[in-house]
């Protein structure tokens, strides 16, 4: 325990009190539009604490964690009507499940524990890696860049409107957004700086302890976002071998010995071993088998400005870096080769990502800020470029700040400004008659009922009930487009009798939840004679099939 107080003592310095206390501000303003939401909600709806994730997928992570609490261990498809097999993957939302049973915990305030929790994670475990690679000053400065680092003037992406009338992908990594990231993207980033900070420490001290306890974290990140392993995997053999070349040309001995190198290639091998698992999904069948397929398509075939976007993605780091870079080749650190290696992969492997059946996206999805904001206070504060000419380096790092910072308010304030004028819509405030549908189906529908609505709502049922929908999800609904169409008619009243109920018997369905969206597809009253009200209120009806037809 004495150890544990020294060490956090240690940890406690003036440099860390402001980077902590800026990256608390950060943390606070990234949550602006949430608690603006939070304060709009009408006593009359329900807000379920959406943030920057999409919608769906947001629900998605719900309903494995009402999954996780409710037994099982495996994520199954809760947005089909088909029997599916479960899968690994989500498995971190499997977890934060039985984390919300043992306390008692809504799916969505579970969520949003771990993600706060994952963010604390990030903000420190960031400062620990750069302080251990760089040393306390340019460590600080390392944090610093990493938190407050935006990207590039957004004109220069050439697509007007751009965070005013609508967002791409890549202003997901303005300095704010990436606070408010997802959890498993932060608890996984925090893993991943664990894993550099222990290995740094295993090659400066040959302590075998620190390299042991690195591989179980290993596994654990590459089984909760597997992108965020690949700095392990592609970077370190990478810095391995251009050492190796420089030393053969050189005529140099090899600078790792024997024990180095058996080490490396158990890390390296534990790396892949999560990978192959979560590879193996890939194969698992529906809907499993589809998001590799769509990511590839969505971001290698069908983004024509990703390459152009990613050149610009990290402003000025990459500039700011050279001198840095240039100094770090010529002294063979190995260490800081690999943050350089790091920093570069999504440039050097972006060419080979059909090649290695990925998406470009994960390229991105490895924290890469990290290593650029680590070359570029290496830059400004420990190459004799700028160390010796103090003016260029106060003017150099006033500017940085400033920019980072108007970058950043202005990304914030347009986004408060839509959320404040915004129109109360019923997919973010949902009206709590349509909740009520919702909680009586959590507290009644047996487990693993199929229910029947309209995207949105059934997007949200299985987020908050043991349950699963129809139709809801793009990617995990099975023929979404022709299961569309099918609600469609059913809704509308003009599905004959004799059709509708096969339609409901052949898809298994056991409810029928019938609200405003589900009304606007036809003429109300639903008639056909199959069903019976199992719950009803002013606005919303839920419908259960008779078992005596």
């Amino acid at each position: 325990m004495r150890f544990l107080i020294n060490k956090l003592f240690k940890l406690i310095s003036g440099y860390f009190l402001v980077y902590f206390f800026i990256a608390q501000l950060y943390f606070f303003l990234a949550n602006l539009p949430l608690l603006i939401n939070i304060i709009r909600t009408s006593k009359d709806t329900f807000f379920p604490l959406f943030h920057s994730a999409n919608h769906y997928d947001y629900n998605m992570y719900l309903s494995v964690i009402t999954q996780g609490a409710k037994g099982l261990w495996l994520a199954q498809d809760p947005y089909t009507s088909e029997i599916t097999n479960p899968s690994l993957f989500y498995f971190f939302y499997i977890l934060i499940g039985k984390m919300a049973a043992l306390f008692n915990l809504p799916s969505y305030i579970a969520y949003h524990i771990i993600r706060i929790i994952s963010t604390e994670l990030f903000i420190m475990l960031l400062y620990v890696m750069n302080k251990t690679v760089l040393g306390v000053k340019i460590g600080f400065w390392a944090s610093l860049f990493g938190i407050i680092a935006t990207i590039s003037p957004v004109f220069l992406f050439n697509q007007t409107g751009a965070f005013e009338t609508f967002f791409l992908w890549w202003g997901g990594y303005e300095a704010l957004k990436r606070l408010d990231n997802m959890p498993h993207y932060l608890f996984s980033f925090a893993c991943l700086f664990l894993i550099i900070t222990l290995l740094v420490k295993y090659l400066n001290s040959k302590s075998v302890k620190y390299f042991l306890i690195s591989l179980p974290i290993i596994f654990l990140s590459g089984i909760i976002l597997p992108p965020s392993i690949l700095p392990i995997l592609l970077t370190i053999p990478a810095a391995c071998y251009y050492l190796f070349m420089l030393n053969t040309r050189d005529r140099k001995r090899i600078i790792f010995s024997s024990n180095d190198l058996l080490a490396f290639l158990i890390l390296i091998s534990v790396t892949l071993s999560p990978l192959l698992l979560i590879w193996r999904e890939n194969y698992n069948g529906f809907p499993w088998d589809t998001w590799n397929k769509w990511e590839i398509a969505t971001w290698n075939l069908n983004e024509p400005n990703f390459n152009r976007a990613l050149v610009l993605l990290f402003g000025f780091l990459p500039v700011l870096s050279i001198p840095a870079i240039i100094k770090i080749i010529k002294s063979r650190d190995f260490t800081n080769i690999f943050i350089i290696f790091w920093a570069l992969m999504p440039y050097l492997f972006l060419p080979f990502v059909n090649l290695l059946g990925f998406s470009k996206m994960r390229l991105v999805s490895s924290s890469p800020f990290t290593p650029f904001a680590m070359i570029a206070a290496y830059s400004l504060f420990g190459t004799e470029f700028f160390v010796k000419k103090r003016f260029l380096q106060i003017t150099t790092l006033t500017f940085f700040l400033l920019y980072s910072f108007y970058i950043s308010g202005m990304q914030l304030y347009l986004q408060l400004k839509n959320e404040v004028v915004s129109p109360m819509y019923t997919s973010i405030f949902i009206p709590n008659t349509s909740w009520y549908g919702i909680y009586f189906l959590a507290k009644t529908a047996p487990k693993n009922s199929i229910v029947l609505s309209n995207e949105f709502i059934g997007s949200l049922i299985p987020a908050y009930s043991f349950t699963k929908t129809y139709f809801a999800h793009s990617v995990h609904t099975k023929d979404f487009q022709i299961k569309q169409g099918l609600v469609a008619k059913f809704y509308s009243n003009h599905m004959p009798e004799k059709e509708a109920y096969n339609f409901i018997k052949n898809n298994n369905i056991n409810y029928i939840y019938y609200g405003p969206d589900e009304m606007s597809l036809g003429d109300p009253p639903l008639s056909y004679t199959f069903l019976e009200k199992a719950y009803e209120n002013k606005d919303v009806t839920v419908f259960k099939v008779k078992n005596n037809i």
